[in-house]
């Protein structure tokens, strides 16, 4: 009898004798000739394959039939707005718990096993929903499946869950989504509440929305809005002839860690401005808001319940059906605290919006999430100007969320979708992997990357000297926002400081949301307390960073060697190919390996090898996109 093991385990150490495809991790090429297989590999190889198949896939479920309707339609909770694409469609796919990776990983198991003519597929370390999806294979196919134990991947952050958390998993969904609207409500109504619509600018008005962190707060306190989202975009808005309301939705950081923090700053940023205000979108949680948000969330839980049960997640192609992955991520979405939060959504952005009472254009930060196709919705609604979402870093080809309704976004009878008007991309590769996603040429506007002006070279080379003088060579260690992949980092450090035999010092830089303790660190790994990151780039000789983060490409334009750590849990997230001057590693081997070749001597390299962006310090496109909106209000 032909088998493989399918190895899902978090530790690289299957037992031997059998031909082994990895579930989360990638393989050396003596593994390789082995005979062995990397399913991370496999996808993110073949990304001009896969990606079409699974967009088309996902677009079809949502139009299969459901009762005398489709899912789409009969997910519609507002005219115009059909919550489908609020749910797995627009989820984030670089997420360990990603449904589109997981179901691409399970297509190529397949693909593999009818290649190769197994009969029997051995599991090792699969949570209970992989296991669930593997049996309903194993039985249309007539394979023979055997779930051994093991360490388990996908199991592995609620190990260090604390009881009031599990506590509330436990609760009805009904429960934790009314909990949580509530707590929203007394969160922002218990503090003083300024009232947002008294100083809203009257005349017509650019209305830019953004999250509230990642900004200058000193220079808050002085009326001066430096956000790292729109960098020196500060001096053109001050220039420009037109009005600017800003929206932000308010985020907690280490810089404003509480709701009165934030709320002072917003009253220091609308002092002595005139032609500009802004307001945190949560300010506008009244009652009556809270009472439509729960309204909301009540109907999106009675269509769900109609709904969820008829959605049919089979791929007719490999005959494995999902549902049980799907199943876990929509019980939040369609029932508890995800379908809450969207409801809330909904019911902010057209109080914000409905409170303004003329429009120029609409700018916000696109990443597609369903805050976002909230707020389209809302202003589609409520005025006839435009909306332009701005991609802010560099697109991915594996971020499908810039792909949401891409098999269907040029059908004039799709109506459930809010889309924007336009797209700004900030560089020539975004703007080709949009096209090939399906949106139309014309509706793309290219505009500079303001959030790396800062870090580009003024020349026509880049060099990787530090600034500092240190006895020894310095990594920055740039850490990763989701808790999981951070952890792995820590593992890799801890193991790599010895073998670097006290030749390197280590400098570990938290991300804004997933903060480390220096108690948390290996020993002989500090902790940067730096505001910005090119502070700690101009004072480091490599960088290292995993696949997913976008701090690579701050990394690049300053000339500085990357090791990228690929960690299989994820798509393949970073726009950056490997070269002399990146490095991708599977493990602490390679990482020490990497390090003795690395050439870090100060000496420049050409501009060639950095990532190409629209690096304009004139802000020319910029200077134009806001002039073509100013005084044409409705």
């Amino acid at each position: 009898m032909k088998s493989l093991l399918l190895w899902c385990s978090p530790e690289h150490s299957p037992p031997h004798g059998y031909q082994t495809v990895y579930w989360t991790q990638y393989i050396s090429e003596q593994e390789r000739a082995e005979g062995n297989i990397s399913l991370p590999e496999v996808i993110n190889n073949d990304a001009h394959n896969w990606k079409p198949r699974y967009l088309s896939w996902i677009d079809e479920v949502g139009k299969r039939p459901c009762g005398d309707t489709t899912v789409e339609d009969a997910l519609l909770f507002r005219p115009g707005l059909s919550y489908w694409w609020m749910t797995i469609p627009s989820e984030f796919s670089f997420s360990p718990t990603s449904i589109a990776y997981s179901t691409l990983r399970l297509w190529a198991l397949a693909q593999i096993a009818d290649a190769l003519s197994i009969q029997e597929v051995r599991v090792v370390g699969a949570d209970p929903a992989l296991e669930e999806v593997l049996r309903l294979w194993s039985k249309r196919t007539g394979r023979q499946l055997t779930i051994n134990p093991g360490p388990v991947e996908n199991l592995e952050p609620r190990q260090n869950e604390s009881i009031r958390a599990r506590f509330k998993q436990g609760l009805p969904p009904i429960v934790t989504g009314l909990s949580y609207l509530v707590l929203q409500y007394f969160r922002y109504f218990a503090l003083r509440r300024p009232r947002p619509h008294r100083n809203t600018v009257d005349v017509p008005a650019i209305t830019i929305v953004d999250y509230f962190d990642s900004l200058d707060v000193t220079a808050a306190r002085e009326s001066r809005y430096i956000s790292n989202y729109w960098g020196p975009l500060e001096s053109v808005f001050s220039q420009a002839k037109g009005a600017f309301n800003w929206i932000h939705i308010d985020v907690r950081s280490s810089a404003l860690p509480n709701v009165r923090s934030s709320r002072d700053v917003i009253l220091s940023l609308n002092q002595n401005h005139e032609t500009s205000h802004h307001v945190l979108l949560q300010d506008y949680l009244t009652i009556g808001v809270t009472f439509k948000a729960v309204a909301n969330y009540m109907r999106i839980r009675k269509i769900a319940k109609r709904v969820s049960s008829r959605i049919q997640w089979v791929d007719s192609a490999s005959g494995i059906d999902v549902s049980a992955l799907a199943q876990s991520q929509l019980k939040s979405d369609l029932l508890g605290v995800g379908a809450a939060r969207n409801a809330l959504w909904a019911s902010l952005f057209e109080a914000s919006i409905s409170a303004q009472t003329a429009h120029d254009a609409c700018i916000y930060l696109m990443e597609n999430q369903p805050w976002e196709l909230a707020l389209i919705h809302a202003w589609q609604s409520l005025s006839e100007s435009s909306t332009i979402g701005v991609a802010h870093t560099p697109i991915g080809d594996w971020d499908l969320r810039y792909a949401l309704g891409s098999s269907t976004i040029n059908a004039r009878n799709v109506q459930s979708l809010p889309r924007p008007s336009s797209v700004a991309v900030i560089d020539p590769t975004s703007e080709t992997i949009m096209i090939a996603n399906g949106l139309e040429p014309s509706a793309i506007v290219k505009v500079e990357a303001i959030r790396y002006l800062s870090l580009s070279a003024t020349t026509s080379f880049a060099t990787n000297k530090r600034t500092g003088t240190f006895a020894k060579q310095r990594i920055l260690v740039l850490g990763e926002y989701e808790s999981m992949m951070c952890a792995r980092q820590l593992q890799l450090l801890e193991e790599l400081v010895p073998l670097t035999k006290n030749s390197w010092d280590f400098m570990f830089r938290p991300h804004p949301s997933n903060p480390i303790l220096q108690g948390s660190l290996p020993v002989g790994v500090s902790l940067s307390e730096r505001l910005k990151v090119g502070d700690d780039l101009a004072e480091c000789d490599v960088a290292f960073c995993s696949n997913l983060s976008s701090a690579s490409l701050d990394a690049s334009l300053m000339g500085i060697p990357i090791l990228m750590f690929r960690d299989g849990r994820g798509f393949n997230g970073s726009p950056l190919n490997d070269g002399p001057s990146v490095k991708y590693v599977n493990d602490v081997t390679d990482m020490a390996e990497a390090l003795e070749n690395f050439s870090v001597d100060g000496e420049p390299r050409s501009r060639t090898q950095i990532y190409p962006f629209y690096l304009d310090h004139d802000l020319e496109r910029w200077r134009a996109l806001l002039a073509s909106f100013s005084g044409n209000g409705s």
